[in-house]
């Protein structure tokens, strides 16, 4: 009987790895099992009493105070026995001789935590830490630890460590994550990730604010809709043609205007694993917020000042006439002047003008501010 549900109580330990305060439960059980008054988890600096993490259950939680006062500090004896195996489980009756001063005192001090004698399963961690695992009887209790609560904790072992083990690698894992993910927030480009259904599985803080501050877009369900029909038509569509493109760099463009509110320029590319598409990876920008240096335009593309101008002044909204008309030029000069930007460009017409430009500065603006 003992077995099945040791079996079912280590099974339930690994949930920690996951919820952390899902230790006091497990410890409780633990407690339960081994019929002592509490059970405490704690992770050492190896050699050393610097403490670097700890569980309770809920008993010891409640009287931690009078736990830390008495038991938990310095004074303790149990902290200079050393580990002369990478797994041990000792008892206090082990180490301490009855007639030992140091323990005798001691053991008033656990007496007035309400504890009495412990038993340790001490286990050496690859990262030179000790994970050890403190269980103490009532102070009334006298009965000793006997072989079924040693060789209980013996089978917790391994459990044990994988699950401080994954914690570990989970902990890591998160920490990085949240690292980019404050870092893309920083960004001045709105970036999300979407699946083939428009469902937005991730997206950044910019993203975020430009999908909720604009009367063009809206989130349902966490689906990205459209609220003008023609543009909602052109965003269905392009995700309709992106699964079918086979380079995974081809780029579409989409502009989102309402009246009273600035433009929000959308590119679509496609993250494509083993030539098939995971995810449609959208970038968001407002477009009075975008900035083209004409002096970085002009490096960029090896244009001349003249083809830069004109190729900034289209790409943030002008016309050919309007911007012939700004510059004091025919519109003839205009016309020689923007085939020229295209032809050094390799393009053909002026959507992939805005395109190319505005990729530029997206880049850039990937640039933390």
């Amino acid at each position: 009987m003992h077995n099945v549900k040791d079996q079912q109580l280590f099974a339930d330990m690994y949930q920690c790895a996951l919820n952390t305060s899902h230790w006091i439960s497990v410890l409780d059980q633990v407690k339960a099992r081994m019929n002592v008054a509490s059970v405490v988890v704690q992770v050492l600096k190896l050699g050393t009493t610097d403490l670097e993490w700890e569980a309770r259950d809920s008993f010891s939680l409640e009287h931690s105070a009078l736990h830390d006062k008495w038991v938990n500090n310095a004074d303790n004896p149990r902290l200079c026995i050393e580990s002369h195996r990478p797994l041990q489980v000792i008892r206090d009756d082990d180490v301490f001789p009855e007639n030992c001063p140091i323990f005798r005192k001691f053991l008033k001090r656990l007496a007035r935590a309400g504890l009495g004698k412990a038993i340790m399963l001490d286990i050496t961690m690859p990262d030179s830490t000790l994970l050890t695992l403190v269980a103490h009887r009532h102070c009334d209790d006298t009965r000793p630890y006997d072989a079924d609560t040693e060789n209980f904790l013996y089978a917790l072992a391994p459990h044990l460590t994988q699950v401080f083990t994954l914690t570990a690698q989970l902990s890591h894992v998160m920490q990085h994550q949240a690292l980019l993910e404050n870092v893309v927030d920083q960004m001045t480009t709105g970036m999300m990730m979407l699946d083939r259904n428009a469902t937005v599985v991730w997206g950044n803080r910019v993203a975020k604010d430009l999908v909720h501050d604009s009367s063009g877009m809206t989130l349902h369900n966490q689906q990205l809709r459209f609220m003008n029909n023609a543009v909602h038509h052109s965003f269905r569509n392009i995700l309709s043609q992106i699964p079918r493109q086979r380079s995974g760099l081809e780029r579409h463009i989409l502009v989102v205007k309402e009246e009273g509110q600035n433009a929000i320029e959308i590119m679509f590319t496609p993250y494509m694993k083993n030539g098939m598409l995971q995810y449609v990876l959208m970038y968001l920008k407002d477009v009075e917020a975008t900035t083209f240096d004409v002096k970085e335009i002009q490096m960029l593309f090896e244009l001349t000042p003249a083809e830069a101008h004109i190729a900034v002044a289209i790409a943030e909204g002008l016309t050919l006439t309007e911007y012939a008309e700004k510059k004091g030029v025919s519109i003839g000069t205009a016309r020689i002047q923007l085939k020229s930007v295209f032809s050094k460009m390799s393009i053909g017409r002026q959507s992939d003008l805005v395109r190319k430009l505005w990729q530029s500065v997206s880049t850039e603006s990937l640039i933390i501010q």
